[in-house]
């Protein structure tokens, strides 16, 4: 083009980003007339597309700028013959990818194709595992500008880069899609028993992180490896049930039982039962958890497999509990709890435990509730599980309240809240507000009770979690009492601004109320 177009286009944002990423790679990189020339050729050649104008960049410590706009108008040719009928952004990013891969040595190019099996990024821990790519050859290809590597260390493949790597891949995707399933199978076996310990936060964090490829390792397997598909469901099922997660767990455990139809019942079957049946629970589908359930059980019962008895029958008992049959529950839970002390599980007992207090709480029991709820703290604080003190604290919170004990429901409550957000524990969160909303009540601080049971309903909405049928009532009367004391414009004021607050605002308003 003339001077002309060459001054104007070096302001634009196209051209300043090669310039900036140019002088990344190579800091000496120099922008005179005739450089800025083809920095605004190349820009044009690629649409202005900033992938293929980052990656176009990355070469400029390796080859003249005049170089690099030949390499990309020779493969933009060369692609204009063979794809007529591709839209031509996607033209221009294939252009530049052909040459930076014309660039990679065999190692290089193998370990980029290798890197597409992974989903929404990996860190160097498992490129190494399922690539081979340890973090001298990550930094050469994040030179390329073909890794990306994000503010928390981890890297990730631009989308369209991964998927024109993965087309290179071939025959060989298979062995290292294995790989990959296998490597994020065994973290989750990994993570599976610390969900319910002091590091619980920390590995719900880094299931958090690699959530995309735990659900490519799920696909992939339930189409080669059913019974390690069912394995992975399992080591899921407290990440999948903490963070609130119940229709992608169902959705999978589901298919899978499907997939397992007509195979001779194992333990996998039963696993993956009860998580059907743990998760259908959670999200209010009290038929279908009662008979994913019963079904777990008569495989475990067949099997003979006392603690895996044990937790089904605990399962069955919170369902028959939330539906207000209370004699199934009781037998249920006592049957679980007597196998639970015999096997000398202590954490196992601190949740039949609590669930037996839950029970006599409804009863109107409060003494026998408090002190099986302390009882069961006391282990669970002795284990570091904090989820499950987060949930004897909305339990101890909710019978305080009953007793009309409206500080040491705030204490409760307070701490629960606290562990809940901490790991980011939604589900749970919501009961620890609608417990501090009964325990407002009782304080008479009526304002911020509906702001709360706003709060609560609108996080329970957005999770699809409905109240559980006997907790309804208490939990209505209660609101009702606050209602009756407040005009009714201020009070449906209150609630409004409650379902207006996302889950920190909430958290924030029910630590600021005053105990």
């Amino acid at each position: 083009g003339e001077p002309g177009d060459v001054a104007d286009a070096s302001g634009t944002e196209v051209v300043r980003l090669f310039v900036e990423r140019a002088r990344q790679v190579a800091p000496a990189f120099a922008v005179d007339a005739a450089s800025m020339a083809h920095v605004v050729a190349i820009c044009r050649l690629l649409e202005g597309l900033p992938l293929a104008i980052e990656l176009a960049a990355a070469h400029a410590g390796d080859a003249g700028i005049a170089a690099i706009e030949r390499a990309v108008r020779t493969n933009l040719d060369a692609l204009d013959v063979d794809l007529r009928d591709v839209p031509g952004r996607h033209r221009s990013l294939r252009a530049v990818f052909d040459h930076s891969w014309a660039l990679l040595d065999a190692p290089e190019r193998s370990r980029l194709a290798r890197l597409t099996v992974f989903h929404g990024g990996f860190d160097a821990a498992s490129a190494l595992a399922v690539a081979g790519a340890d973090d001298g050859a990550l930094e050469a290809l994040e030179r390329h500008s073909l890794v990306v590597r994000e503010g928390d260390g981890r890297r990730l493949l631009h989308e369209q880069v991964r998927q024109f790597a993965f087309e290179i891949l071939g025959a060989a995707a298979e062995d290292v899609q294995g790989r990959h399933a296998r490597h994020f199978l065994a973290l989750a076996q990994e993570a599976e028993p610390r969900l319910a310990g002091p590091e619980q936060a920390a590995w719900l964090d880094r299931l958090a992180r690699d959530h995309h490829n735990l659900r490519a390792a799920l696909d992939w397997l339930e189409r080669r490896s059913l019974p390690d598909a069912m394995r992975l469901a399992a080591a899921l099922w407290r990440f999948w049930l903490y963070r609130g997660d119940w229709a992608e767990g169902i959705q999978h455990t589901e298919s899978l039982l499907r997939a397992a139809a007509g195979h001779p019942p194992s333990r996998e079957h039963a696993l993956v039962h009860n998580v059907a049946g743990i998760l259908a629970s959670a999200s209010g589908d009290g038929p279908r958890a009662r008979e994913r359930l019963e079904q777990a059980l008569a495989i475990w019962r067949a099997l003979d497999s006392p603690a895996d008895i044990a937790n089904a029958l605990n399962n069955l008992g919170v369902i028959a509990d939330e539906e207000g049959d209370v004699e199934r529950a009781l037998g249920r839970y006592e049957e679980s709890l007597a196998i639970r002390r015999r096997l000398d599980r202590p954490l196992d007992v601190a949740v039949s435990l609590n669930n037996l207090a839950v029970l006599y709480s409804r009863q109107g029991d409060l003494g026998r509730a408090r002190a099986l709820l302390e009882e069961s703290l006391a282990i669970k604080r002795a284990h570091g599980d904090q989820r499950g003190i987060a949930m004897t604290l909305a339990n101890l919170g909710e019978a305080a309240s009953a007793a009309g004990d409206a500080s040491a429901a705030f204490a409760c409550l307070g701490e629960g809240i606290r562990l809940c957000w901490a790991l980011q524990d939604l589900p749970d969160l919501a009961e620890q507000l609608a417990q501090l909303a009964r325990a407002c009540v009782v304080a008479a601080a009526d304002t911020a009770a509906l702001t709360l049971a706003g709060a609560h309903e609108a996080l329970r909405a957005r999770l699809g979690a409905p109240i559980a049928p006997a907790d309804r009532p208490p939990y209505d009367a209660a609101l009702a009492k606050a209602r009756a004391r407040l005009t009714p414009e201020a009070g449906a004021a209150a609630f409004a601004a409650g379902t207006a607050m996302a889950p920190g605002e909430a958290v924030a308003f029910a630590l600021s109320i005053p105990s």
